[in-house]
């Protein structure tokens, strides 16, 4: 408007919401969480002469809050194992826009990242070797719009199997040790696992047939050592092999000293 002394009166579905004397004869309004509203201008000169009012309807839509997506790339089902690689996909859609996406995962390791966008990414894994046994992870993603309304959180739990057995290692005695039919034979194992609670068998055969079975419980991944006391009563002493097995075999001579 260039003519002076003009002042313009708004409203907001008849109701004032404000006079502007001066160009660029702005108001600010609130709009309703949904629905329409109608906001009208009259311009009024400085003789009190009112101008032909304008008006703008504005049609107000709920904002709906943005859904997210966390899918498995590789695998595409099933449990995981031990250092087996593994993947995800992320993404989310809005009807406003999506200013962030929140991924955190929880289990064998922690992660946690986030995204600017809704766009697809892919987040990729190794599970740790020495995962225990039913260990789970979890894996939750959020996304938020741009006017900040989040999402219901995506969970995913994805269980790991044990595929590593025990490591076992027999310490004594050594392979071709001459044995004293007199006196007990003592094996000396250690062992670790990935577990808390497992089980050691060692087996004799040849000269003498016998077998134990301990049960081991300790930290995971922790080497124990384990003693196991055989009788060599009745054990033959003309060099018949006695085999000693656990995770290995080795052979020992049985012989009168």
């Amino acid at each position: 408007m260039s003519e002076p002394g003009v002042a313009v009166r708004f409203t907001q579905d008849f109701n004032p919401v404000g006079v502007r004397a001066n160009p660029p004869f702005r108001v600010n309004v609130s709009l309703p969480a949904s629905g329409t509203t109608t906001i009208r201008a009259i311009a009024t000169d400085r003789f009190g002469n009112d101008g032909p009012f304008a008006q703008l309807a504005i049609a107000v839509v709920s904002n709906h809050p943005p859904v997210v997506l966390l899918a498995r790339v590789s695998p595409s089902s099933g449990p995981l194992t031990n250092g087996q690689p593994f993947s995800l996909a992320v993404s989310a859609t809005d009807d406003v826009g999506v200013s962030n996406v929140t991924v955190v995962g929880i289990g064998p390791f922690t992660f946690a990242t986030n995204f600017t966008s809704g766009a697809s990414n892919l987040l990729s894994f190794i599970v740790p070797s020495n995962a225990a046994p039913g260990a789970l992870f979890q894996f939750r993603a959020q996304a938020t719009d741009v006017l900040g309304l989040a999402s219901a959180e995506a969970v995913m739990d994805l269980p790991v199997v044990d595929s590593l057995p025990p490591q076992l290692t027999l310490l004594s005695p050594a392979a071709g040790a001459v044995l004293n039919p007199a006196q007990p034979l003592t094996l000396v194992v250690a062992s670790a696992d990935n577990s808390t609670n497992y089980t050691v068998q060692v087996e004799l055969s040849g000269a003498l047939t016998a077998t134990q079975t301990l049960a081991v419980a300790g930290a995971a991944n922790a080497t124990v050592t384990n003693t196991f006391n055989f009788s060599l009563a009745g054990a033959p002493t003309d060099g018949s092999v006695l085999l000693a097995s656990c995770a290995e075999r080795t052979r020992l001579p049985m012989r009168r000293p």
